[in-house]
């Protein structure tokens, strides 16, 4: 079988629909010839559409773990466990993030827990994210690496959108994530509604009360709120004296984290088992949500600035590379013209 045809047939092939929703939503053209490649070159067993659960910057994995024991296919991501294929700053990274998330069903879920190092206000003296610069100071290395991330994952969930699979976003409360230009502009899409909560972890059994947002297109966002009660607080400020738990400490007039803030980003199993559970309930009506927006009726709208934290140069070099080489064969002519 050629090469053509098996991209023709391939599952995670873009659709003339999908094609033009990621136009629409001026994704780059070089993301839709990665597509391209993916179908190409990948493994035919891992070129099915199967996958329901998506969790990226996964950390401990617990969504996908409790996912696994619903019987529910699914994969994570994360760098600390598979550093070569699972880094979104690198080149393979965004590639497999890519493929997974094409292979996810109609109304499956990637979940992401975008890092808040240098997006919360405990380290805003650093990154210095205010109004109206959202994107920070670009001479820190921390904040570029950050402003890159944060890129790809709004590139994950424009994916995401054209293939019919819902996507959510959690958050610290203080993060300045949804302000930046490339979280406000999918926040803002009139044509496909977006769901946004906040809530205390704690009242999910977490280390401290940690006030959390979630926000994305999936619909049963809303289902995670949980009351945050007085016993629940109480049994928290009990836990953090017996432990000596220090999430952030004061010295002199400066406010720095502690030796307990970096497990504060762990989900507990209650909330993991909340989100799969409001995933395993989700109703035909709710499923019809990711696919009945109408894309084609939509405006195109410009590119977050210039999507130039997306740094997808390596990638353009490394298709030109499987072009000159005869092991990629562009199919497809995804101009928007052709598309019409």
């Amino acid at each position: 079988m050629s090469r053509a045809v098996e991209c023709d047939q391939c599952p995670l092939r873009l659709s003339r629909r999908a094609a033009l929703t990621l136009h629409k939503l001026a994704v780059p053209l070089v993301v839709l010839h990665l597509v391209d490649f993916i179908c190409q070159t990948s493994n035919p067993a891992q070129n099915q559409r199967d996958l329901m659960v998506f969790e990226v910057f996964s950390g401990v994995s617990r969504i996908y773990s409790t996912a696994r024991e619903e019987r529910l296919k699914s994969d994570y991501y994360d760098v600390l466990w598979r550093p070569r294929v699972n880094d979104l700053l690198g080149m393979s990274g965004l590639i497999y993030a890519v493929r997974q998330t094409l292979r996810l069903v109609p109304s499956g879920l990637v979940f992401l827990g975008v890092p808040c190092s240098m997006l919360v206000w405990i380290s805003s003296g650093t990154h210095g994210r205010a109004a109206p610069n959202f994107m920070g100071d670009s001479s820190i290395p921390g904040v570029v690496a950050s402003n890159t991330l944060l890129a790809r994952a709004s590139l994950l969930c424009c994916l995401a959108m054209a293939r019919s699979v819902f996507w959510a976003v959690e958050q610290p409360g203080s993060s300045c994530l949804p302000k930046t230009p490339y979280w406000r502009r999918l926040l803002g899409l009139k044509i496909k509604r977006m769901h946004f909560i906040r809530f205390y972890m704690g009242a999910y059994k977490h280390m401290s009360w940690k006030l959390t947002m979630v926000f994305g297109s999936w619909p049963r966002i809303p289902m995670l709120y949980r009351k945050f009660t007085r016993q629940r607080k109480a049994a928290i400020k009990k836990h953090q004296m017996k432990h000596k738990v220090v999430i952030a400490k004061k010295t002199g007039k400066s406010v720095c984290g502690g030796k307990d803030l970096k497990r504060t980003g762990e989900y507990t199993k209650p909330f993991a088992r909340k989100v799969v559970k409001e995933f395993c309930n989700l109703t035909a009506g709710e499923k019809e949500e990711a696919s009945n927006v109408d894309f084609e009726r939509m405006s195109p709208l410009n590119a977050p600035v210039q999507w130039k934290h997306l740094d997808l140069k390596q990638i353009e070099e490394f298709l030109q590379q499987r072009i000159d080489d005869g092991s990629f064969h562009p199919q497809f002519a995804w101009k928007p013209e052709h598309l019409a």
